[in-house]
């Protein structure tokens, strides 16, 4: 198609995807290519502690290190082994921590075996990253990677490089075709700045033999190009197989070859799905990456009842239970692991008391409050509610209805209230204390009481004088 210009156009809506003069997709960006939030329906992160409804994000997930260990939380008895300068750090941006690499060290995937995070045709790699200074000018920092230096000993990388001082994120796939040693793709995706998250994203087209590298911020603007666009390397093999490795193994922040990763990375993540063109590329990146409070909800909690009534009489202990459910589509993984949710009871119109001991013998102490959160945890493997008390005090104040609340926050690993469920209950408390009081006119002298709340035989009663009505109590 010689003589096509280059050209834009959109297609999905939002989404700007470049042709080259012959008429080739070669990149594509959403809101301002990684700087802005787009207006095309691509997730957005929510507030934290809630979950956005998004498309099931784990199709074809076979691996899934989110750093609070080194195991795969998709399949928990594959465990990572760590090698040299790399640790976990209370640093994460989707979760708690995140790896942190200090240029000599790397999660060597799969046990260390060669076997493991095999794709013969399709993949897609992506994880967040951190990074306080880019690689030397020139050179590649590996994020997720299976690499060796012969070209019959790699397969597919993620990179982090330093094109002349400005970060580009760079996805590579050693192609099988035409053997022995294949074609080598390779795609460049910038800006990536110090000291600040982004997104690296990479896949393999396989019937098109194209590879894209993208980069997304945390707000969801997203930008991809392929092997064809300016600084891309080769042309591709339309339904090559990917080069399938001897001795080189999936690694997280290292190769065989020696290379290392320097910064945080946090929720690598690897599939054995690829995407169909670029605009279907750069609609994918910020749905896998997201996770926890940003999105990708492992864990959606509510608690019950939402409303109930009870009476203050003989001190009641009003139940709660905290369910705990799933993402629809995520794997099983999210039970593989502990999680933890806090639970604290707030004031409304009743009054809560944090003191020592039972109900206090304060006449205005509604309930026993918790004071801090407290925490309820759900056991790894398991599904069953939590369940747990609040005591409500008979004092002896006469009141009208009053009424407390109960709060939970998801903590561990992250997550948020389910769809339909309940952030919050409330809990009612009638009274039942009696008004003692009197009431005479003219020149009665009878008086009488209820004996309720009555203490004794003293009955404390105040008197004005009316001339008109007679003697009334007040």
């Amino acid at each position: 198609m010689s003589g096509v210009q280059p050209q834009v156009r959109e297609t999905p809506p939002g989404v700007r995807v470049e042709t080259n003069s012959e008429g080739l997709e070669i990149s594509a960006t959403i809101g301002d290519g990684g700087d802005s939030k787009s207006s095309d329906g691509l997730l957005k992160p929510e507030a934290t502690g809630t979950c956005a409804n998004i498309n099931p994000v784990t199709s074809g997930m076979v691996g899934w290190f989110r750093a609070n260990d080194f195991t795969d939380a998709t399949t928990p008895q594959t465990v990572g082994v760590a090698n040299g300068g790399i640790s976990i750090v209370p640093s994460g941006f989707v979760g708690p921590n995140a790896f942190s690499d200090n240029g000599t060290g790397f999660v060597d995937l799969g046990n260390g075996t060669a076997n493991e995070y095999v794709f013969p045709t399709q993949v897609a790699l992506d994880a967040w990253i951190n990074v306080p200074a880019l690689p030397a000018p020139g050179t590649y920092a590996p994020i997720i990677t299976r690499w060796n230096a012969p070209a019959t000993d790699r397969s597919y990388g993620l990179w982090l490089f330093n094109n002349a001082g400005v970060g580009e994120i760079v996805g590579t796939v050693q192609q099988a075709n035409p053997g022995p040693n294949g074609t080598y793709l390779e795609a460049h995706q910038g800006a990536v700045p110090t000291g600040q998250w982004r997104l690296a994203y990479m896949s393999y087209d396989q019937a098109a033999g194209a590879v894209f590298a993208c980069v997304a911020d945390a707000t969801g603007g997203t930008a991809c190009s392929s092997n064809l666009a300016p600084g891309g390397t080769g042309v591709g093999v339309a339904g090559s197989p990917l080069q399938q490795t001897t001795t080189a193994t999936t690694r997280i922040g290292g190769t065989n070859d020696g290379r290392f990763f320097n910064g945080l990375i946090d929720e690598a993540e690897l599939f054995n799905t690829g995407d169909s063109g670029i605009g279907n590329a750069v609609n994918r990146p910020f749905d896998l990456g997201t996770s926890g409070s940003r999105g990708k909800c492992i864990n959606f909690y509510s608690i019950t009842p939402a409303t109930q009534t009870v009476s203050e009489a003989t001190s009641p202990a009003v139940n709660y239970s905290v369910a705990r459910t799933v993402q629809p589509g995520l794997a099983q993984s999210v039970y593989n692991e502990n999680a933890v949710v806090n639970y604290a009871t707030a004031n409304g119109t009743a009054v809560g008391d944090t003191g020592p001991g039972g109900c206090p013998t304060a006449p205005n102490t509604d309930f026993r409050a918790t004071g801090a959160p407290v925490p309820l945890t759900f056991a790894a493997g398991s599904v069953a509610p939590q369940v747990f008390s609040v005591q409500v005090c008979d004092d002896t104040a006469p009141e009208p209805t009053e009424n407390f609340l109960v709060n939970i926050t998801p903590v561990q690993p992250g997550g948020g209230i389910a769809t339909g469920g309940n952030a919050q209950a409330t809990t009612n408390i009638t009274d039942n204390d009696t008004i003692v009081g009197a009431n005479f006119a003219g020149n009665t002298s009878t008086l009488s009481v209820a004996e309720g709340n009555v203490t004794g035989n003293a009955i404390p009663v105040v008197f004005n004088r009316n001339s008109a009505a007679g003697w009334l109590k007040q």
